[in-house]
């Protein structure tokens, strides 16, 4: 292949690529509020879960996330300015994919090198596979090196020559003794006939350019390497179609990353009951890693609830510097006590929702969820209005841009109002 040719397979590579990355990662027309929503909800991470996205998490916090993704969606911001808030408030930790500057663009690059990289070699495999040579010979090529090749004959063999490390000497005599051997590997059968010309043309070619460049002769015109468009079309033919294939499995690949799934997004379609028995089966495969409980905890809050606070208690018994498992066992508590009508249960479920949330503060006095649940608890489970307000209070200023900070500056001014 010609430098031309070259440089056009890899730019058809490079097109073909981009233009399939941004193919997939475009947004499609006719998405809805709700499909936009879930989709950003996707793209960020759980602050109070391991792995989880927002739009998987079952917690208060991610609920209260959806719903100011929500409101952000009907006041017209754009995705860019969504993600960017929730950037502001948490950091780049909060996004699911890696971001493409910094260290994070090592993972977005690296992919698409991967590719480029893939196509090249495929180009180079049929290259050598149906185009090593690509000289056609014409019929005065054909004459000289012919006229030449009976001259040295009668001469020393090349090998014995030497030339004072001429190197176009020593091509020309590498090209003459290398048509000698084609026509004798010819002449016994050893190739076909369909290589030996293609071979045989090649080296006429290129010894007739050899001769005449130690004659001081420019080469004819039409002596130029030649591709046929046959092979340039299977080169590029094959290139695309790789890229292609690549580029679709490479853009998927870097679509967000959902818990507990592949690397290529396929979790997107796994069902409730089998991401409950993946996060049963995490837990069996790491009876010591608090993290695998707090998963499973957060996916059954919905659904199990005594299920999920045994959950919470496990973690919080295998990290009790952790506050998460404790605030939000604390906070499970709470909601059950709100939903019963039984008055000795629900005192019950309300010393246990205390007993956690003040561990939980105990762990980390500066874990803002943990002010927050606490301050609900007195207010709106034991009418404690004035024990309520300073955590309230504690719990706004370390989390004034938290997704609950409204509803707590809310209880907050029911608080402060019900203690005078």
């Amino acid at each position: 292949m010609n430098v031309l040719g070259r440089r056009w397979a890899w730019a058809m590579l490079g097109m073909v690529v981009v233009a399939t990355l941004a193919w997939v990662a475009w947004p499609q027309d006719g998405e809805s509020a709700e499909e936009r929503a879930h989709r950003i909800a996707s793209e960020l991470r759980c602050v109070e879960c391991e792995g989880l996205s927002v739009a998987d998490a079952s917690t208060s916090t991610a609920r209260a996330t959806r719903d100011e993704i929500d409101e952000r969606i009907e006041a017209g911001e754009s995705d860019a300015e969504i993600r960017q808030a929730y950037i502001d408030r948490y950091g780049e930790r909060i996004l699911m994919n890696p971001t493409s500057s910094g260290l994070g663009v090592i993972v977005w690059v690296l992919p698409v090198v991967v590719v480029a990289l893939g196509g090249a070699g495929v180009a180079f495999a049929v290259r050598r596979r149906h185009g090593a040579p690509r000289n056609v010979a014409t019929p005065a090529d054909e004459a000289l090196v012919g006229a030449v090749a009976d001259r040295s004959r009668g001469e020393p063999h090349a090998a014995s020559r030497t030339f004072d490390g001429d190197p176009l000497l020593d091509e020309r005599d590498f090209l003459l003794r290398s048509l000698d051997d084609l026509d004798a590997e010819y002449a016994t059968g050893e190739v076909d006939a369909e290589t030996y010309q293609v071979l045989r043309a090649d080296y006429t070619a290129r010894a007739a350019s050899m001769l005449r460049g130690l004659a001081g002769d420019d080469p004819p015109p039409d002596s130029e390497p030649s591709v046929s468009w046959q092979r340039r079309a299977l080169v590029l033919g094959v290139v695309v179609v790789f890229a292609g294939v690549a580029g679709v499995m490479l853009a998927f690949a870097l679509g967000a990353r959902l818990p507990g799934g592949l690397p290529t997004g396929d979790d997107l379609q796994v069902s409730p009951d089998e991401r409950e028995q993946r996060l049963r089966q995490a837990v069996a495969d790491n009876p010591d890693d608090p993290s695998a409980y707090l998963a499973l905890a957060s996916f059954l809050e919905g659904e199990d609830i005594v299920g999920a606070l045994e959950a919470y208690d496990t973690a919080a018994r295998l990290d009790p510097a952790d506050p998460v498992p404790l605030a939000q066992a604390g906070w499970l508590l709470f909601f059950s006590a709100t939903a019963t009508d039984d008055t000795e249960q629900r005192t019950a479920l309300l010393e246990g929702a205390r007993e956690r949330l003040d561990a939980a503060v105990l762990a980390d006095a500066d874990y803002p969820d943990a002010r927050f649940y606490r301050g609900m608890v007195l207010y709106r489970g034991y009418g404690d209005a004035e024990a309520a307000i300073p955590e309230l209070q504690r719990f706004l200023v370390l989390a004034p841009d938290h997704p609950l900070a409204e509803q707590g500056r809310d209880v907050l001014a029911e608080a402060v109002a019900a203690s005078n």
